[in-house]
């Protein structure tokens, strides 16, 4: 089991916009991509001692101890690097 943050935590909620036509658009290729993103995402958090909470689709939940956006800022720019 995870050891997940207590006290004051971010809270971070992700969703692909448009994931509806970007699997028409990509097909079979979808779950790539959607690996892919899960990725950038773990690796944005792991930067900033967060935890993965949950993902389903297109969705992730994430967690860190303290405040701030710098892990989802790590994340954009992560997620708009490829492209």
């Amino acid at each position: 089991m995870l050891d997940f943050p207590t006290g004051t935590i971010t809270l971070l909620f992700t969703d692909i916009e448009g994931s509806t036509l970007l699997l028409q658009h990509v097909g079979e290729q979808y779950s790539r991509v959607l690996a892919q993103c899960r990725q950038v995402l773990r690796t944005a958090f792991q930067q900033f001692h967060g935890h993965e909470v949950d993902t389903q689709g297109g969705l992730a939940y994430l967690a860190r101890r303290g405040g701030g956006a710098r892990p989802h800022g790590a994340a954009h720019r992560g997620a708009t690097a490829d492209g």
